[in-house]
């Protein structure tokens, strides 16, 4: 009764907000809606229905900038094509207390948006789509041109994807680090890997599960888990061997002497230390930010365009040092590779 009469008042307090007239318009600030689908729980079928998350960005009579705040998140029901997921959106956003109707939406209603699931993107986008904003957007609007956007986040995970792609070195770090995940993430392998930290002298840090749809926030998290991990990984594939001689466990000492030339690999080592200094420093800040929701597209387009230049001189930075060291020199290599394992001896 105190969890529902709670989401009551915020959702009064929400319609409240949302009415407010402008000081400087003297009228209600014109909104945007955006909304996905999703299941509860984590795996990847839930037991349970889905459902709608519905959202809606205005500018604040309060502080002036801008805010998202969801409307509510009714089930998706038995049909999943965009003229039913259009309809179950008007009448969630009918029946919240901030009553917006057909006739509210025609005068406020600014743009509508979301994945590639739920608007079909420009004239050249090729993916498969519900369709549900466009579809709303008439709805509401008649025949006048949808603005419908399709969400940065979204957009900019998938140029990642397509980037990624293209670099067989990105695809072994995220290889190695699932790898990584299954040996020493689950079951056995996590007390293993708190064992093997202990006996280090290293703090038993959480092994990340990685994202399988959203490669953005992977590719920022794949090489901060196998750097700050390795050298717990690299002493744990020893005492996997161990186990394996012993007939302990699943793994054969084949494939765990394959995964631990991949983790030790020259180049794999130096790519990771590379790749994770921007990660760290360039594309997570930028994924956080797209992420959010109330974020002003002035804001957006600043951030995009530190990061374009925040990428050159990396690359710029990367092409003068590459005269300089000897890339296939295996001392140079070698010492990496020691640097990162050191004291990772179990005797």
């Amino acid at each position: 009764l105190v969890e529902h009469l709670g989401s009551t008042v915020l959702a009064i307090l929400d319609a409240s907000d949302l009415h407010k007239k402008l000081p400087g318009t003297g009228i209600a600030s014109h909104f945007s809606l955006s909304w996905d689908t999703g299941s509860l729980g984590r795996a990847v079928f839930s037991k349970h229905e889905s459902l709608v998350a519905i959202c809606v960005q205005f500018v604040s009579a309060e502080t002036g900038s801008l805010e998202a705040r969801c409307l509510g998140t009714p089930s998706v029901g038995a049909r999943h094509d965009g003229a039913h997921q259009a309809e179950i959106v008007l009448d969630a956003l009918s029946r919240h207390p901030c009553e917006l109707q057909l006739e509210e939406l025609r005068c406020r209603l600014a743009a509508v948006g979301g994945d590639g699931a739920i608007t079909k993107g420009g004239p050249r986008a090729k993916h498969s789509s519900t369709q549900s904003a466009e579809i709303l957007w008439h709805r509401v609007k008649g025949k006048q041109t949808p603005i419908a956007v399709w969400g940065l986040f979204h957009r900019s995970d998938r140029a990642q994807v397509v980037a990624a792609e293209k670099i067989p070195m990105i695809q072994e770090l995220l290889d190695v680090a699932n790898e990584c995940n299954r040996l020493f993430g689950v079951n056995s392998g996590k007390v293993l890997l708190r064992s093997v930290a202990d006996e280090l002298g290293e703090r038993a840090l959480a092994v990340d599960t990685l994202s399988g749809t959203r490669k953005l926030a992977s590719l920022a998290a794949a090489p901060a888990n196998l750097y700050r991990n390795y050298k717990t990984y690299f002493a744990g594939m020893f005492v996997r061997l161990e186990y394996a001689d012993r007939g302990f466990g699943s793994q054969t000492k084949k494939s765990l002497t394959e995964m631990g030339r991949r983790l030790s690999e020259g180049s794999f080592i130096v790519f990771m230390l590379i790749f994770e200094d921007i990660s760290r420093l360039v594309l997570s800040p930028y994924t956080l930010l797209v992420q959010k929701l109330a974020v002003e597209p002035w804001i957006q387009m600043a951030h995009g365009q530190r990061l374009l230049q925040s990428l050159r001189q990396r690359q710029a930075h990367l092409r003068k040092i590459r005269p300089v060291i000897p890339w296939p020199n295996k001392m140079f290599l070698s010492c990496v590779a020691t640097f990162l394992a050191h004291d990772c001896r179990l005797m």
